[in-house]
């Protein structure tokens, strides 16, 4: 039940942005009472973080034993996610936050800090293995990563195409490739 309440609220979000974000539209597209969502968020901004946390999180987690195997990871899993709709409303969300010169809510917070944290957490597993980089901040591969992520997802939207996972594993191979040309030691 939960999961389903979390997914219409990115699917409003998505649609209607904060201003007409409403705890009643979530109850409706989830199919459920106005009161089971008041039971568990007292407001929409509680009932949004929830959503962007839960769907930031599946995305990050990745731990295949390699450097190479992580970011490869964490790229497919970023390019799967922002050409979905849910994907789509976290891109929202940072768009939405950069846009105004007021604070939208706790939300905002969670789609950055979860994903900073993970190639952090990838980069210092890599290092503890062994496996040589150049000094770079890891933030930097991130930002290369979700900008190559965000130019496929907004041209596909754009052509109104759903990519193919062939596709997207063409570019997410591509898009590392380079990425690691960059950062190895040889």
């Amino acid at each position: 039940m939960e999961d389903k309440i979390l997914h219409a609220a990115l699917e409003e979000y998505t649609e209607h942005g904060w201003a007409g974000f409403t705890m009643d539209a979530v109850a409706r597209r989830a199919g459920v009472g106005k009161s089971t969502v008041y039971l568990r968020w007292h407001d929409k901004d509680s009932l949004l973080t929830d959503a962007v946390r839960l769907r930031s999180q599946q995305v990050a987690v990745v731990d295949t034993g390699t450097l190479v195997g992580d970011l490869t990871a964490l790229a497919s899993n970023i390019f799967h996610n922002l050409t979905s709709s849910e994907g789509w409303a976290n891109f929202r969300v940072v768009m939405d936050s950069a846009s105004t010169t007021e604070k939208l809510g706790q939300f905002t917070q969670e789609v950055g800090t979860v994903h900073r944290h993970v190639i952090t957490t990838i980069f210092d597993r890599a290092a503890a293995r062994g496996e040589r980089t150049k000094e770079l901040t890891p933030t930097a591969v991130t930002d290369l990563i979700y900008g190559a992520g965000l130019f496929f997802a907004l041209g596909r939207r754009l052509e109104q195409h759903e990519p193919t996972e062939e596709e997207i594993e063409d570019r997410v191979r591509d898009v590392i490739g380079v990425i690691l040309e960059g950062i190895l030691v040889d």
